[in-house]
């Protein structure tokens, strides 16, 4: 392990890209072949899964094991800005091109129905994530492989002027095909499955 330093205290600035096709080639846009939704000013990543469970010997009147609890993750986090391929991406339901200025617009209910899956209308766009750092070399990335997203539960849209505008989402974090659900480190390190 390396010495204390203070170049290793990491700051989080990110990019969302959406659909990635490749994480060792970022292409001339440097999107890695997928979509760019945007920045983002805030960003969390949270175990929302059940506790571990602990057994209890009655001989010794202590804990002697510890079973592993469910694998349930949420990352939350705040666009920025009104992005036309965000509001595709992640609010699809009620999401339609302006008839006149050609950028987003979204409708509530719009196709969203009360009861409908989520994960399907998700896996039918295959939403795969990409928390692109500003550093890819030194900083670690985040790819999550099957995002349900939704908005963030009680969260506010600022529309006032000392407030920057953004999106507050929150995304559930479901297995993909081949039983990931998220990985976690450098960039050159992660796999698109």
């Amino acid at each position: 392990m390396t010495a204390k330093s203070a170049a290793q205290i990491i700051h989080f600035p990110a990019t969302v890209i959406v659909t990635p096709t490749s994480v060792s080639t970022p292409g001339a846009s440097g999107n890695y072949g997928g979509t760019f939704v945007g920045g983002v000013k805030e960003i969390g990543f949270q175990s929302v899964g059940e506790e571990a469970f602990e057994i209890w010997s009655e001989c010794y009147g202590e804990v002697t094991d510890v079973l592993e609890g469910s694998n349930q993750f949420n990352i939350a986090m705040l666009l920025r800005g009104w992005d036309d391929d965000a509001v595709a991406q992640f609010m699809a339901g009620g999401y339609a091109a302006g008839s006149v200025s050609g950028h987003a617009v979204f409708t509530e209910p719009g196709a969203r129905t009360p009861g409908q899956s989520t994960q399907e209308a998700a896996n039918a766009r295959n939403l795969k994530l990409l928390l692109l750092p500003d550093d890819p070399i030194h900083v670690p990335a985040l790819m999550i492989y099957n995002a349900v997203p939704d908005w963030t539960p009680g969260a506010t849209i600022a529309l006032e002027q000392k407030s920057e505008l953004g999106i507050p989402l929150t995304f559930r974090c479901m297995r993909n095909s081949a039983g990931n659900i998220y990985s976690w480190g450098m960039l050159a390190d992660l796999s698109l499955t």
